[in-house]
């Protein structure tokens, strides 16, 4: 199994980033008129919690349902699989999206592949799979 390069991985996540910035910023200018939001901070909040909840969802069911496939992978020809080469399973797909989707973890993760030189990231390790390139 070929692992994708650093370069692959940041391009698919920030792919996978466009689908759900887009609708969080849809769903905030929907439903301002009922938080009657005033300030930039609770702008960037709300818009921040629904990329998250969007993120988490969409990426966590389309790596689920289509193989281990995101759109992001999809377009870098890349893929995730479990340890052992099979099917991620639905906890392994959440292990590996319910951390991703929080700006923390993402910045921390960037500066652990690049101090260690892996290709691997820590969301793999936790949810005992890997990236391979198709």
């Amino acid at each position: 199994m070929n692992i994708p390069r650093f370069d692959k991985r940041i391009i698919s996540y920030l792919i996978d980033l466009i689908i759900p910035s887009i609708l969080s910023l849809l769903t905030y200018f929907l439903l301002k008129h009922s938080f009657q939001i005033l300030d930039y901070l609770t702008f960037f909040l709300w818009v921040e919690f629904f990329a998250m909840v969007y993120f988490l969802l969409i990426n966590s069911l389309f790596a689920y349902l289509f193989n281990g496939n995101t759109i992001g992978n999809l377009f870098t020809k890349t893929k995730m699989v479990s340890i052992d080469g099979k099917r991620l399973t639905l906890k392994q797909v959440l292990l590996k999206y319910l951390p991703l989707s929080l700006w923390p973890t993402v910045i921390i993760n960037a500066f652990y592949m690049l101090y260690v030189h892996t290709e691997s990231t820590i969301y793999d390790t936790l949810s005992n799979s890997i990236v391979i390139i198709k």
